[in-house]
């Protein structure tokens, strides 16, 4: 196998990343809004827990429990599937990520255990790549 051989390799290797890209942009578009619009889901399903979450754990500033409570489950239900569609990826991104930043500084300030840390992580490495 000569140089030429391995250049040639390396655009074919390159084309096919290049056509794949958009593939996994989707895929992990759609995993990320999937445990968002899950968790609203659940929100909706047990509205009194909700309301107790976030009048007892989350804590948000600036905002009474039950406004908070019906803008973090409208946020979970109604903006997944806008960054599955790609309409506004980066506001969507973004505003996930700073709902789910609020709840966890509020949970990791009374040294809980929180599983959240690696879907905040996916969702901040949406926003650079967004359209």
């Amino acid at each position: 196998m000569n140089i030429k051989d391995l250049a040639a390799l390396a655009v074919k290797a390159a084309e096919i990343v290049d056509y794949a890209k958009p593939i996994f942009d989707l895929a992990i578009r759609v995993y990320v809004a999937k445990v968002f619009f899950l968790s609203g889901l659940v929100k909706i399903q047990s509205w009194d827990s909700t309301l107790a979450l976030f009048e007892n754990e989350y804590a948000v500033p600036l905002l009474p429990p039950d406004i908070a409570a019906y803008m973090g489950t409208a946020a979970e239900l109604c903006l997944p599937p806008l960054l599955v569609l790609g309409i506004g990826g980066r506001a969507v991104a973004l505003r996930l990520d700073v709902r789910d930043y609020v709840y966890r500084q509020e949970l990791l300030t009374r040294r809980l255990i929180v599983n959240d840390l690696a879907i905040t992580g996916g969702v901040s490495m949406l926003l650079p790549f967004a359209e």
